[in-house]
């Protein structure tokens, strides 16, 4: 949220402000509490629910929420407390599942 070209808001959810309050996290009211990440909107609506395997960040599955836009082609972008994790996780190429596509109408 502190990278040079971000804001701290995101383009599906924009009163959620990521810097101001230090969260990489979502309450998802379907899923509990998804991780955040940005898809190029012609990809996958906002509020869609994905499920991935990322071991330098969880031995379990991790699930996410799309809720902001501003990446190129079929990327997903994480989003992570610090440059540092960012680092660490770096670019990988993975496989994912789409569990919801776009929001539900609970929670919307």
């Amino acid at each position: 949220a502190d990278c040079p070209a971000c804001y701290g808001t995101l383009a599906c959810k924009p009163n959620y402000d990521v810097y101001k309050n230090g969260v990489v996290t979502y309450p998802d009211k379907e899923y509990g509490n998804v991780r955040i990440v940005a898809t190029h909107q012609k990809n996958l609506k906002c509020g869609s629910i994905i499920k991935f395997n990322l071991s330098t960040i969880s031995k379990e599955p991790v699930y996410a929420i799309v809720l902001d836009r501003g990446v190129v082609g079929t990327n997903l972008d994480l989003l992570v407390d610090n440059v540092d994790k960012a680092y660490n996780i770096g670019k990988r190429y993975i496989t994912y599942d789409i569990l919801r596509f776009g929001w539900s109408r609970s929670n919307s």
